[in-house]
């Protein structure tokens, strides 16, 4: 984890004994997650940056989790949204360890049981969860776009792309707001392996979550509505639509949402 990284960890677990209580809506990422702490004086931005990156945290899903040099924050995906409450200086290591204890008892071996089921790891599942969560308007739309992810990761020779705009809003939104004049890559070196639109170079998913999904679109990753959708689009006030091809998607973009460009 490196020598500043076993500093953070070996920190104590608060400095002073003032709480605060914080609310992390599903669908946070984990610059907001940071973002959040800072304002609300619970930790330093660079300590949680560096915990973030580096510390080594003994739980079952994230105990052998790398770095990748495609994937902006390591543990985006793993910091389950709930409401927490925190010591005022607390170190940054303790504050990221209730997210991870929480995400670990919500994602149970269960869960991981379903994921190899489906031929997935436990982070792709993640993964998938990330965009169910960000792309579904409510809850009830979360299975069936969880479906319509699902066809298309079977077929990559006929849908080698996602053609989620959330994978890429992901770094231009989130991402690129939040690289410091140090980092090390650019937004553009990190679109390379999220932008999921047609034409890009990712084939399948992104290199990572796009945010930290809710209990909801977890199970919906898991368990995908039983349909052969293979396109998905809202119009305006949040209605979805479905097509098994593109045929059929275009002509439903005509009639319910002329005003998408597709």
């Amino acid at each position: 984890m490196g020598l500043e990284g076993m500093l953070i960890t070996l920190q104590g677990d608060n400095a002073t004994s003032e709480t605060v209580q914080l609310t992390f809506p599903e669908g946070y990422t984990v610059p907001e997650i940071i973002e959040k702490l800072v304002e609300n004086d619970v930790c330093d931005r660079n300590a949680l940056i560096s915990v973030i990156q580096t510390t080594n945290f003994d739980f079952r899903l994230t105990s052998e989790l790398k770095a990748q040099d495609s994937v902006p924050y390591r543990l985006e995906g793993f910091l389950f949204p709930d409401t927490y409450e925190f010591f005022i200086d607390e170190s940054a290591a303790s504050a990221v360890r209730k997210f991870l204890q929480q995400g670990n008892n919500v994602y149970t071996k269960k869960y991981s049981d379903r994921a190899k089921e489906l031929g997935y790891t436990d982070y792709e599942i993640l993964t998938i969860a990330s965009i169910i969560q960000k792309e579904a308007a409510n809850e009830e739309q979360m299975k069936t776009i969880s479906a319509v992810i699902h066809n298309r990761l079977k077929n990559t020779v006929d849908f080698p792309w996602l053609g989620c705009q959330s994978t890429k809003d992901y770094i231009t939104n989130k991402v690129a707001p939040s690289l410091s004049s140090t980092a090390s890559h650019s937004a553009d070196y990190y679109m390379a392996y999220y932008n999921t639109n047609n034409n890009s170079t990712v084939v399948g998913l992104p290199a990572g979550p796009i945010c930290n999904p809710g209990k909801a679109a977890i199970e919906a990753a898991l368990h995908p509505e039983d349909t052969n959708a293979k396109f998905f689009f809202h119009d305006n006030s949040g209605e979805m639509y479905t097509a098994d091809n593109i045929t059929e998607f275009k002509e439903k973009v005509a009639k319910y949402a002329p005003y998408l460009s597709y």
